[in-house]
């Protein structure tokens, strides 16, 4: 009577082995399972993450300035036949990121100007007209 006991335990053991082996294959699947979901995840993140860093990298070079610089009293402008033109460049936005947005005047005693993006203001901005007989 003693060995069936024995041999009922052991099997019971074994059984009871076998269903926590099982169980732990099931949770392994269930990890490879959301690991697999993380890895897509990750890489449709990394894909958008391209798409995006291509866009900007479009719009940058869509406001790229395409023409010529010259500096004049300590600022930045459009150069035409080796003269300044115009609104001198925001200084902020050429050095922060790299855009060429010229100032607008503000109608204000003492000529002021104002980035129209970034609402920076600046104190007796000089506007240049191209020389007379110039193009």
């Amino acid at each position: 009577m003693a060995s069936i006991w024995l041999a009922v335990s052991g099997s019971l053991r074994d059984i009871d082995h076998k269903i926590e082996l099982a169980e732990l294959r099931a949770k392994a699947a269930d990890i490879y399972s959301a690991m697999a979901d993380l890895k897509m995840a990750l890489v449709d993140a990394r894909d958008e993450i391209e798409e995006k860093d291509k866009e900007i990298e479009r719009l940058r070079k869509s406001f790229e300035f395409k023409g010529n610089t010259i500096e004049a009293r300590n600022m930045l402008y459009e150069a035409r036949d080796g003269h300044p033109v115009g609104m001198p460049f925001c200084p902020r936005y050429l050095t922060v990121d790299g855009r060429f947005i010229k100032l607008t005047k503000l109608e204000k005693p003492g000529k002021p100007a104002q980035c129209p993006q970034c609402k920076s203001d600046y104190d007796r901005q000089s506007e240049f007209f191209l020389p007379q007989g110039g193009s």
